[in-house]
């Protein structure tokens, strides 16, 4: 009795299978509504444990922890929060090079604080949610760019090769392995 319903589940899960086999993409075409993996750049805070601050030869940097890379890995990635965040008046702001101008920068929890020069001779305690400026996109950190902003998006595809996704032109990175390629796209303009 036990082996007829075996054969039965054996036989009903082969037809399945079956029957719902993808049909393959020519390797040149990359289309709206493909089966591409596409991956978002989400909030770290969402997808990672934590982080923390330090700085190496001069260079403010952030290293995320356990950051999920979306195939049941993690990373610990690192970014140089000066090409990131900037100074506006004595205001920490999504930007850059905010380390020319600020100084004694910390992280507590997801929050960037410094002193920054506010071009009137004071030095102002600032702070950014760097959750609000990073993302975590395939266990790599990003700057978060958005509103009109380029994005970093990742895709499954031939490298080395030029590709179009609804009318924008896409730029092929060079990715150590070639499994994945890195692409910039326009949104909004």
């Amino acid at each position: 009795m036990l082996l007829k319903v075996f054969m039965a589940l054996l036989a009903a899960s082969s037809t399945t299978a079956l029957a719902v086999e993808p049909q393959p993409q020519p390797p040149n075409d990359i289309t709206h509504g493909s089966s591409l993996h596409i991956r978002a750049c989400g909030r770290f805070k969402e997808t990672c444990d934590g982080g923390n601050g330090f700085r190496t030869q001069g260079e403010p940097e952030f290293t995320a922890y356990h950051c999920g890379d979306g195939r049941g890995g993690y990373n610990n990635p690192t970014i140089n929060l000066n090409r990131c965040i900037g100074n506006d008046g004595g205001r920490l702001v999504p930007g850059g090079a905010f380390g020319a101008t600020c100084y004694g920068a910390t992280v507590k929890g997801t929050t960037l604080y410094a002193n920054c020069g506010d071009g009137h001779g004071g030095w102002p305690w600032s702070g950014i949610d760097l959750n609000t400026v990073l993302c975590n996109q395939g266990g790599n950190l990003k700057l978060d760019e958005k509103d009109g902003e380029d994005d970093m998006i990742e895709v499954e595809a031939v490298p080395g090769q030029e590709r179009t996704l609804t009318g924008r032109e896409w730029d092929p990175v060079d990715v150590p392995g070639g499994e994945h390629l890195l692409m910039r796209a326009e949104y909004g303009k």
